[in-house]
């Protein structure tokens, strides 16, 4: 399934940061982690996941992201850690 995002000045900034980082592969790999780590807060908020609406501009993902990079980056720091430390375990 293919989706198209607009993101904001700042956010596209902070994809390409990533990317350019080595964090992630790709914008793909950035969003899933991203989405994940919001169903998992959505999970822990509300006990259920919520429908987002169709208006961007509203979007509790874009406000989300736009209101809490800088916990978002961390949230991802600790989930790439997470996953390469599993990764090294599992190889051992």
């Amino acid at each position: 399934m293919i989706h198209q995002i607009k993101l904001t000045p700042k956010l596209e900034h902070f994809v390409n940061e990533m990317i350019e980082r080595g964090r992630y592969g790709s914008v793909d790999e950035l969003m899933e982690a991203a989405l994940e780590l919001l169903q998992e807060q959505e999970r822990s908020n509300s006990g259920r996941l919520v429908e987002l609406p169709n208006n961007p501009s509203l979007s509790p993902l874009n406000t989300f992201m736009d209101d809490n990079l800088q916990d978002l980056m961390a949230m991802l720091d600790a989930k790439e850690v997470e996953k390469k430390d599993e990764k090294q375990n599992g190889e051992r």
